[in-house]
């Protein structure tokens, strides 16, 4: 799920903005003497003037008291607020089929259901009867009453794989498109349920939650706000989720015999359908009047626009049986597979056999990815999958990503299954984990730093080409793109008994874990590896896993279970001999035992682990031991040790251009010379980490380092700096939605106190 602010929380912006202007210009205050009462940059505030920034409530109070206009700035800004600073407004409703047609009744009754306040609606019909789209087409004509965004989330109730979306993975996702970043998002469901409950609290948001399965997937997901919907779409009836919620249910049948001809009219076309409205009749008839069926249908028609539409209907009635020998468990699969095996049939053998082979990726998946699946050249497969988007039998979700219906994947597996030896399916499976296998090596080069440890990869397979980037940019959007998918990915490599891939993918996306990765995506995803190193007897795997698993835990905060997984990957490297690897989990049990403030713990640990970086010669690592033990040194108050530990961690970090160890060792360093009062040397360190954290774009250093400056500066006697560098940092950190940046508001209007104080 992702999030864009969207042009009713741009026009919520301005009308601030203005209302802020004109009580400005009122008080014949300039910008910058605003600025000056506020305690925030006048950039700031021409922002906000001009709607390019919104107002949090906290600058909406600050205004109001300095133009002394009575709340009314306040109530402005609470109006179109979300209760987190920083929040974005999601737009997340996916695109509505242009060939919807009829469901009146239907429309009306969600119609009547919303006007009534009812806060919950369920659609449920059979596979294939339109449910999405009808909850897309009522979802988009409503969008305008929901002014605070519309959320969208698919519960995968039925996916081809078994595998539901989680409730908690859910809400992650929701949290995250909501504003909040991944590292204040509590780690279990009911803290994460009521922390979505608060942010939609005072907004009016429309929620559609998508193929879901069971009342447990969907309970904790239910916002509670009186200003919120929820709209579900499920195969089954969801009795008990009425019962608790008093939702509102919408069932959704077969077609009208007059709407499936109307859809079949849209595709084929008014002129060629009015030729024989018989042979238009028999078609949706034949198709059982579920939409899915008719789209293909009407689409492998309209491809052929040389042919009577009675002979083609003749046609696909004779194809009914071809795949009767397969077994059949429900009934919207059997009314729709002679529609399916018609539309299969007409495909040439290499598109053919591209359809049953992206059964086997669990999701979306890109055409680099779908190429090497398929072991063809990135043109070819192009070719192939978009004669498989014209017949209907995969849609183009994204540029150059495609995925498909839940009852397509079925029936493309069911033919994989039989027409597809196990191992040429075995031989796709391998291409497809190995092509994310070295896409991920090659996106942790771009992001990593050159001195990690290398991934032991062997050579791609003949077919795979995997994907390079231009940029960290490219990297990481790449990561993001694909967050949704490796774990599948991974699950697909331990089920074809790729071990060493299955545990290389957690070692491969650490780095962008540990920077942004959701709960779920991490702790899945190395538990998966884990257990791939143990089916393979691999100790190495296993403690590389577990070690990377630790340092996630560790950064989130869950430092019990990091030195859980901190002290086994100690034990695994004890039993390969490996110094170098032992070295970095203790380095691990070190930096826990800082977070827990025990200094003396914690100094023994990092002690040890930089002797054993010494005897490998492993300098990224004792460059990272250095600056932690200085930083113990200086909690102690053992200030000429710090110095010493951080100099030297700096140097080595220099030399081999580690730019994040470097940002924060300068500023650690930096508070080693404010403790010795030697300012000036301690400023220019901030302001180094300051220029390199700028230029890595690490919006949280910098942020820090800002913080550090204006802390810095006024003791030097600097306000203004001071001032200027903490409203900096504040903004920053509004934008990231961390709550530190209440504490430094809180410390500008101390400045300001004390500034008053002082004049007079």
């Amino acid at each position: 799920m992702t999030g864009q602010r969207g042009n009713q929380n741009q026009d919520s912006a301005a009308g601030f903005g203005d209302r802020l202007r004109r009580a400005r210009e009122a008080s014949g205050l300039s910008l910058r003497e605003l600025a000056a009462i506020v305690h925030y940059t006048a950039g700031h505030i021409s922002k906000v003037e001009l709607g390019e920034r919104a107002a949090t409530v906290e600058f909406a109070e600050a205004c109001d008291q300095a133009l002394n206009v009575g709340g009314e700035l306040v109530r402005c800004a609470q109006t179109s607020a979300a209760a987190r600073e920083g929040a974005l407004r999601p737009a997340q409703l996916p695109l509505v089929s242009a060939e919807f047609a009829g469901r009146h009744d239907e429309l009306a009754a969600l119609d009547e259901a919303l006007d009534a306040g009812c806060p919950v609606i369920v659609i449920d019909g059979a596979a294939g009867c339109g449910k999405t789209s009808l909850a897309l087409r009522w979802a988009h004509q409503v969008a305008p009453r929901f002014p605070d965004g519309q959320l969208y989330a698919d519960l995968r109730g039925y996916a081809a794989d078994g595998e539901p979306a989680e409730p908690g993975d859910v809400l992650e996702e929701m949290l995250i498109a909501l504003g909040v970043q991944p590292s204040d998002i509590p780690a279990s469901l009911e803290p994460r349920a009521a922390m979505v409950r608060s942010l939609l609290a005072p907004r009016r948001v429309l929620v559609l939650l998508d193929n879901a399965r069971a009342s447990r997937q969907i309970l904790p997901l239910l916002p509670g706000a009186a200003g919120c919907v929820v709209v579900i779409t499920s195969r089954t009836r969801q009795d008990s989720l009425m019962m608790w919620t008093g939702a509102r249910r919408v069932p959704l049948g077969l077609m009208s015999p007059e709407d499936a001809q109307s859809l079949l009219r849209a595709v084929i076309g008014a002129d060629r359908a009015a030729a024989e409205p018989d042979a238009v009749g028999r078609l949706a008839t034949l198709c059982a009047y579920l939409p899915l069926a008719l789209r293909i249908a009407a689409q492998r028609v309209a491809t052929r626009p040389h042919h009577r539409l009675s002979d083609l209907v003749d046609d696909l009635a004779r194809s009914g049986d071809l795949l009767g020998a397969l077994a059949v468990d429900d009934d919207e699969t059997t009314a729709i597979r002679p529609v399916l095996s018609w539309s299969y049939t007409a495909l040439d053998p290499h598109a053919a056999r591209l359809f049953r082979l992206v059964s086997l990726h669990p999701g979306q998946i890109s055409l680099p990815a779908l190429a090497s699946l398929a072991g063809l050249a990135v043109p070819e497969a192009h070719r192939l999958v978009t004669t498989l988007t014209h017949a209907h039998l995969a849609e183009e979700t994204g540029p150059d990503l495609y995925g498909m219906h839940d009852l397509l994947r079925g029936y493309a597996g069911e033919l994989a299954t039989t027409l597809d030896t196990h191992e040429q399916r075995g031989d796709a499976a391998t291409r497809l984990v190995d092509w994310y296998l070295h896409t991920s090596n090659n996106a942790r080069a771009v992001i990593a730093p050159p001195t990690l440890r290398p991934l032991p990869l062997k050579a791609p397979l003949p077919g795979v080409v995997p994907h390079e980037f231009s940029s960290r940019e490219d990297a990481l959007r790449w990561y993001r793109t694909e967050e949704d998918n490796i774990v599948a990915v991974t699950r697909l490599a331990l089920h074809h008994d790729l071990h060493e891939a299955a545990w290389q993918f957690p070692v491969a996306w650490t780095t962008y874990l540990m920077m942004r990765g959701p709960h779920h995506v991490y702790d899945r995803l190395h538990q998966l590896g884990q257990r791939a190193a143990r089916l393979a007897g691999d100790t190495n795997g296993e403690a590389w896993v577990t070690a990377t698993y630790a340092y996630l835990l560790r950064g989130r905060g869950h430092l019990d279970r990091a030195e859980q997984q901190f002290r086994h990957a100690v034990d695994l490297r004890r039993q390969l001999a490996d110094p170098r690897g032992q070295a970095w989990a203790t380095t691990g049990l070190g930096l826990v035992a800082h977070d827990r403030h025990d200094l003396d713990l914690a100094g023994a640990r990092l002690r040890e682990a930089l002797t054993l970086f010494e005897q490998t010669t492993d300098q990224h690592g004792r460059a990272m031991a250095l600056s932690a033990l200085g930083d113990v040194h200086r909690a102690a108050a053992r200030i000429e040790e710090a110095h010493r530990c951080l100099t030297e961690a700096l140097a080595i970090q220099t030399e081999l251009r580690i730019g994040y160890g470097q940002g924060h060792t300068l500023a650690v360093l930096a508070e080693v010379h404010r403790e010795r009062g030697e300012l000036d040397q301690a400023l220019r360190h901030l302001e180094r980490s300051l220029a390199l954290r700028r230029r890595l774009g690490d919006r949280f250093g910098t942020a820090d380092a800002l913080e550090r400056v204006g802390d810095l500066v006024a003791e030097m006697g600097r306000p203004q700096d001071a001032h200027d560098a903490w409203s900096e940092a504040a903004e920053l950190l509004d934008e990231l939605g961390s709550a530190r940046a209440t504490s430094i508001r809180e410390r500008l209007r101390g400045e300001s106190f004390s500034r008053r104080s002082e004049d007079g």
